[in-house]
């Protein structure tokens, strides 16, 4: 049986969705050389880490593609479309792009 194809804007009986989940690797070390407090000021670095890594993730974000964002974790997530592989290939183009950035923005 193939993937059957609906018309635009119906509910299928079942959505197939895409996920992507990411960490920001180091930042719990960080913290902990500070005492997990962030208000120290050794945690300074680690701070200014998360809330570029969280400006990456937000800048990565869109409406047909949105981010959840739980402090130095994120998950983006899209539904797939049966009539349209090009959803697909874009939600992995952005899927690819966002850990480059991140790697750049936060090494």
């Amino acid at each position: 049986m193939g993937n059957p194809k609906s018309s635009m804007g119906s509910r299928r009986v079942v959505e197939t969705s895409a996920v992507v989940w990411m960490d920001l690797l180091g930042y719990g070390s960080m913290l902990r050389d500070a005492g997990f407090d962030p208000t120290e000021e050794i945690a300074q670095t680690a701070v200014e880490r998360l809330n570029s890594f969280q400006d990456c993730v937000a800048d990565h974000s869109s409406k047909l593609m949105p981010s959840v964002v739980m402090n130095d974790g994120a998950i983006i997530y899209r539904d797939l479309s049966p009539r349209s592989r090009s959803v697909t290939y874009d939600f992995l183009t952005s899927a690819w792009r966002l850990p480059l950035c991140v790697s750049v923005v936060v090494a």
